[in-house]
């Protein structure tokens, strides 16, 4: 839960920012809502942070550093949109380091957004 701490002490081959980000959006949600969890849907296919609040849905997100390499985000969004329709939820997030778009699929909508801009706007 120490991000500078496990930054310090951990023995690493490369720096692993994607799960540093995952671990700040993580405290975030931790904070401000009750019930945190991931979601695996009906196919294996995982989303980070499904985070509740008295039992309503209240965000469903995938972290991800970049969505620049195509395989990435394909597995985002395909992770993402099967879990949207099987809760059926019709709006959804992708937190990265610094890109910013908004994805329409059928009738979904998927926010990315740049981690310092959702958490100025949370």
């Amino acid at each position: 839960m120490d991000v500078g701490l496990v930054s310090e002490v951990a023995f690493k081959f490369s720096e692993d920012k994607g799960r540093i980000l995952e671990n700040i959006i993580f405290l975030y949600l931790y904070n401000k809502f009750s019930e945190i969890y991931y979601y695996k849907t009906k196919n294996n296919f995982e989303v980070d942070f499904l985070a509740k609040d008295g039992g309503k849905t209240r965000e469903l997100m995938q972290v991800s550093w970049s969505l620049f390499d195509k395989n990435t985000k394909k597995r985002e969004l395909r992770a993402l949109t099967e879990a949207m329709d099987e809760l059926k939820i019709k709006r959804a997030k992708i937190v990265t380091y610094d890109e910013m778009d908004e994805i329409r699929i059928d009738d979904k909508t998927i926010k990315v957004i740049p981690a310092w801009r959702w958490l100025l706007e949370e």
